[in-house]
């Protein structure tokens, strides 16, 4: 006597049988990082540093007024922040490589703040940005 098995199983249809592909391919880039499929030379922009000011003593945000001066190797560029700007605004730097910068905060009432910061790249070059928190501290 002779026997067909008969599964059980049901099938697909055919619009999911192509998933474990896309699956394996959000894997990837989430583990070599989405950057691995932008060719480099692409027209995105890439902050190397945000700063952010604040009062050392309270915690707060003291934008208006201040002065944010960023170095990066013979460039340097200024930005005030307007009196209109909220006090918790950052400054993204125009910047976008990968490399030291000097950080200097300055506003009226308040001692300067120096830092140097070191930014990492990517594999094209493009800064992977950092947000950086001046803390300004009141003077007597």
């Amino acid at each position: 006597m002779k026997y067909d098995l008969i599964s059980l199983r049901r099938s697909r249809p055919q619009s999911l049988r192509g998933l474990w592909f896309i699956g394996l391919l959000a894997s990837a880039m989430g583990s070599a990082g989405c950057q691995a499929f932008v060719p480099c030379g692409n027209d995105l922009i890439y902050n190397a540093v945000t700063v952010f000011v604040t009062d050392a003593s309270t915690g707060k945000g003291i934008a208006p007024g201040a002065t944010a001066i960023i170095t990066f190797r013979a460039d340097t560029e200024s930005h005030t922040f307007p009196m209109t700007a909220a006090d918790g605004d950052g400054y993204a730097s125009r910047f976008d490589k990968a490399g030291t910068f000097n950080i200097r905060v300055s506003k009226a009432g308040y001692a300067d703040w120096n830092q140097s910061v070191s930014v990492s790249g990517d594999r094209c070059g493009h800064a992977i940005g950092v947000n950086i928190r001046a803390m300004l501290t009141p003077v007597q």
